[in-house]
C-alpha cells in the first residue's frame, strides 16, 4: 500500500518527534516506532478502523495521545492528520 501525506499532516509528526525528543533521548524515536506500527496496523487490516468522517477514519496511537486520521483509496493510504487527542476534532477536515 501506498502511504502519502498531506503536508501539515508531515508537519504534525516531525513537529511530535522533535517535541518528544526535546522531553528525553530516544523518546522521539519511540513516537515514530508506535506510528509506523499503527500504519502497518492499518495497512493489514484498514476497514477496521471507525469513521470519523464520510471517508476518513481513525486509528489511535499506542502508548502516546495521538491518532492518525486516514482514508484509504484503493491501494493508497492518505494520511489526513497526526492528531494529538486533546486537538479540537475535526480541526483538519479542510484537508484534501
Amino acid at each position: 500500500m501506498n502511504i502519502s501525506y498531506h503536508p501539515k499532516a508531515k508537519a504534525e509528526l516531525n513537529d511530535a518527534i522533535d517535541y518528544y525528543e526535546q522531553i528525553e533521548e530516544w523518546l522521539g524515536f519511540r513516537f515514530f516506532s508506535e506510528i509506523e506500527e499503527a500504519l502497518s496496523r492499518i495497512e493489514d487490516f484498514p476497514n477496521s478502523y471507525p469513521f470519523v468522517e464520510e471517508a476518513a477514519r481513525k486509528c489511535n496511537v499506542r502508548r502516546f495521545p495521538y491518532a492518525i486520521i486516514f482514508s484509504v483509496l484503493e491501494d493508497d493510504l492518505y494520511v489526513h492528520a497526526i492528531a494529538h487527542q486533546n486537538m479540537r476534532p475535526g480541526y483538519w477536515k479542510d484537508r484534501e
